[in-house]
């Protein structure tokens, strides 16, 4: 097609592209995308996002042992990234969220069902917990272990049982959940997102006191998930239950990942809303700045702070920050020349509001 046409143009002008011979391997028949496919790995060949995608592309032309060479070589290079997932594009992220998924169907076509199962559970274990991700490949594992007989049959205390009967109880949410759940503990009480699981049903149910319990057994699993600590701070918080002891976690959760920013700012909302210590709220609020200086949601909750504190210096500096970020924004100029009237300077108000009347669509 014309698209095809355009992109070999661009070939022609830059052949040493990487996204252009994928971008025209997407356009074209299965046959002849593993050229441009074989051509953007040659360029780039540590690029597992390629890989996975001939991968693909073979199984579809049913060149199995290539494709499986293929999804190993992509699953390798995705268990060397050290990076985070704030790195990856949106289709990036996508893909490497099921690499394991998408294997373990692979294996299962091939009926090679250890296999399969062992990629399953593998993708679980890396999904966050409670997410469509997780319940997708609970919904794939407990499918093809209906078709084995490994579904309902008693299984051997191990990790491999623990996951199938987690990926049951997940699928059947209304049913058996918390035996199953227990089962899968039972088989494995070190594996945390049973227990984290667990804990949002029990949420959902009201009973706060047994949703804190397994959090706190989740964090003896893994004792230095910042996630953890945030999640057991939420319950506390959010159903005030103890603030202090929400607090607490969060701080916990910083002192673990000093960039998970939900913490400051929730930290700074029991401060200002629940305690009622503004000043308390404004360092939250200011030690998540030193991390971000430019997060304008930390900007604007400074600025309301400053406000109900009367900080006319600090409240001056954030709104000018925040102009700075956000000079076509003409709320912004009204905001401060405000906080000129309140100073008596009324030429800086001014000036704002002919700024503010200048942007002002």
């Amino acid at each position: 097609g014309q698209a095809c046409e355009y992109l070999t143009r661009a070939i022609e002008l830059a052949p040493d592209n990487v996204k252009y011979y994928c971008q025209r391997a997407f356009l074209k028949k299965p046959d002849a995308a593993i050229a441009d496919y074989s051509k953007a790995i040659e360029l780039d060949p540590n690029n597992k996002y390629i890989y996975f995608r001939r991968a693909e592309t073979f199984d579809k032309l049913e060149k199995f042992s290539e494709a499986l060479a293929d999804f190993d070589k992509a699953i390798a290079l995705h268990e060397n990234f050290h990076g985070t997932t704030a790195d990856l594009s949106d289709i990036e992220y996508f893909i490497s969220d099921k690499f394991y998924q998408t294997r373990g169907e692979f294996h299962w076509r091939r009926n090679d069902y250890d296999a399969a199962i062992a990629d399953f559970i593998k993708q679980i274990e890396i999904s966050e917990p409670c997410s469509i991700r997780l319940e997708s490949s609970c919904i794939k594992l407990r499918k093809l272990c209906k078709d084995i007989g490994k579904y309902d049959a008693e299984l051997p205390k191990n990790h491999t049982s623990a996951m199938i009967y987690f990926a049951r109880g997940v699928v059947n949410l209304e049913k058996n959940f918390f035996e199953d759940l227990g089962m899968a503990i039972d088989c494995d009480p070190t594996c945390a997102i049973f227990y984290v699981q667990r804990a949002t049903a029990y949420e959902n149910q009201g009973n706060y006191t047994a949703a804190i319990t397994d959090l706190t057994k989740a964090i003896e699993c893994k004792p230095n998930s910042a996630k953890l600590y945030f999640r057991r701070g939420e319950i506390y918080s959010m159903r005030r239950i103890n603030d202090e002891a929400a607090l607490t976690d969060d701080a916990k959760a910083i002192s673990l990942d000093k960039n998970f920013m939900d913490a400051y700012m929730r930290r700074g909302f029991i401060y200002k809303f629940f305690l009622k210590q503004p000043e308390k709220a404004f360092e939250e609020y200011s030690r998540a700045l030193e991390v971000e200086p430019d997060n304008k949601s930390f900007l604007r909750s400074r600025i309301d702070i400053s406000e109900e504190l009367g900080n006319f210096s600090a409240w001056l500096e954030d709104l000018s920050r925040l102009i700075a970020l956000e000079p076509t924004d003409y709320s912004n100029y009204i905001e401060r020349a405000k906080v000129y009237f309140k100073l008596k300077n009324c030429a800086a108000a001014l000036e704002d509001l002919n700024q503010a009347v200048g942007v002002a669509p």
